[in-house]
């Protein structure tokens, strides 16, 4: 079976980054109100993928504007 390649673009993450951020400040970074609307693993599986785009993705072209397509 061939592999298939993803790639996301840096509207993509930030876009993703911004989502996560969003939902984070309105349950006011508690895990019990984020339960109540997401599962666990969502949750989990949301904090780890966060780790690793912040981590990758340069942090000073977090606020820039976004490229128009």
């Amino acid at each position: 079976m061939a592999k298939r390649r993803k790639s996301l673009s840096e509207n993509d993450i930030r876009t993703i980054l911004s989502v996560f951020e969003s939902i984070n400040e309105k349950c006011h970074y508690n895990y019990e109100e984020l339960n109540t609307f997401m599962g666990s693993i969502t949750i989990g599986e949301m904090q780890d993928l966060n780790k690793k785009l912040l981590k990758w993705y340069d942090t000073d072209l977090y606020n820039k504007q976004y490229e128009e397509p």
